[in-house]
């Protein structure tokens, strides 16, 4: 069975349960995520536009090839979360939970990450243009190819 495709504009969630669905959320646009269940939920290939995630459990969800723009992720649990090959412009990254995550061939421009222990993250082919790191430790991070201008 093919997963359905979602689109949510305008809409605010707060407390809801939305893992391991069989759904891909293909846009998410001006809306908000407070302390939802989003344990490996799928939003492969989606664009995010001004979303916030706050107090949220992202545990295992899948970001590839995703545009994400104007998106906050605040006190998360983002362990395992896959961002290969995702595009990220004005990104906030505050005292997350970031260990495991896949992030090979990103790029990151304009963003902010701040309050964030980084462990075992593939950051392979990644690239930081323009962006703010304050209060950041990175450990066993894989860094080949590694790019911040």
């Amino acid at each position: 069975m093919k997963n359905s495709k979602i689109i949510i504009d305008g809409k605010n969630f707060e407390k809801e349960d939305l893992s391991n669905k069989n759904n891909n959320f293909t846009l998410i646009n001006k809306s908000s995520f407070i302390n939802c269940n989003l344990k490996k939920a799928l939003f492969k290939e989606s664009q995010i536009y001004d979303v916030t995630f706050k107090d949220c459990d992202l545990q295992g969800a899948n970001f590839s090839s995703s545009n994400f723009k104007n998106t906050q992720f605040i006190n998360c649990n983002m362990k395992k979360i896959v961002f290969n090959s995702s595009r990220f412009i004005n990104l906030n990254l505050t005292q997350n939970d970031c260990a495991d995550l896949k992030c090979r061939g990103s790029q990151f421009k304009n963003s902010k990450f701040e309050k964030n222990q980084f462990l075992n993250l593939d950051l392979n082919r990644t690239f930081f243009e323009n962006s703010e790191f304050d209060t950041v430790k990175f450990v066993g991070c894989k860094m080949f190819m590694f790019f911040c201008l």
